[in-house]
């Protein structure tokens, strides 16, 4: 998967649930820090996807 298939995966959550607008936007932005710090693009992507289906658990 790549960063476009993660922000658009962002945009469709934030859609289906603005409640959790403002924490969709912190793990994004922690998933891309971690990329740029060196991180697996691959493994950053599915932990931001994991994190943001824990909001509905």
């Amino acid at each position: 998967m790549s960063i476009k298939r993660a922000t658009e995966f962002g945009r469709e959550f934030i859609k289906a649930h603005p409640e959790f607008k403002d924490e969709i936007l912190d793990l994004y932005q922690l998933m891309k820090d971690e990329i740029e710090e060196g991180g697996s693009t691959e493994h950053e992507i599915d932990l931001f996807i994991g994190s943001c289906e824990d909001l509905l658990t």
